[in-house]
């Protein structure tokens, strides 16, 4: 994802951003019930998601999730980088591909993180998601935004 991120940066402007890394099937089995058995919008169509191996990451890009041309961009790049995407569907979400993803697994070590903002629905154990997942996604194989350097993203 490093190359992806200074990619985008350098070849086009735009800046990535690191929404979600790994999540706990549990995360994972609450955003699934979201427009199903609670309310909300739909926001995911699996329970058996690359997320729950560390094997994912939502990102956004200048910010935001509408920039549909800066997208397209990031799924070109990613792909031309080793990783998959899924398209215009999840227009931010890149994983390793399956053969990679299978060589390379996760078991997460890390404790529950404490968090202060609380930006979406709660994770288990009561944790809002936003710190929770820059911390989880700092344990994944791509590496959180913070550990490429602030040359990053034009400093951001």
């Amino acid at each position: 994802m490093e190359r992806v991120v200074e990619r985008m940066w350098s070849e086009h402007g735009h800046r990535v951003e690191l929404v979600e890394g790994y999540r706990t099937q549990a995360r994972q089995d609450h955003l699934y019930a979201q427009g199903r058995t609670r309310a909300g919008n739909v926001v995911t169509w699996t329970r058996n998601s690359a997320h729950t191996r560390g094997h994912a990451v939502d990102v956004k890009v200048n910010g935001g999730w509408t920039d549909t041309e800066a997208f397209k961009r990031l799924q070109v790049i990613a792909n031309e980088e080793g990783l998959r995407t899924l398209g215009m569907r999840d227009a931010g979400h890149m994983e390793l591909p399956r053969t990679v993803a299978a060589a390379n697994p996760f078991t997460p070590d890390i404790p529950p993180v404490a968090t202060t903002t609380a930006s979406a629905p709660a994770d288990e154990g009561g944790e809002g998601r936003s710190a929770d997942r820059q911390a989880r996604a700092a344990h994944t194989p791509f590496p959180h935004p913070a550990a490429v350097g602030s040359s990053l993203n034009g400093g951001a």
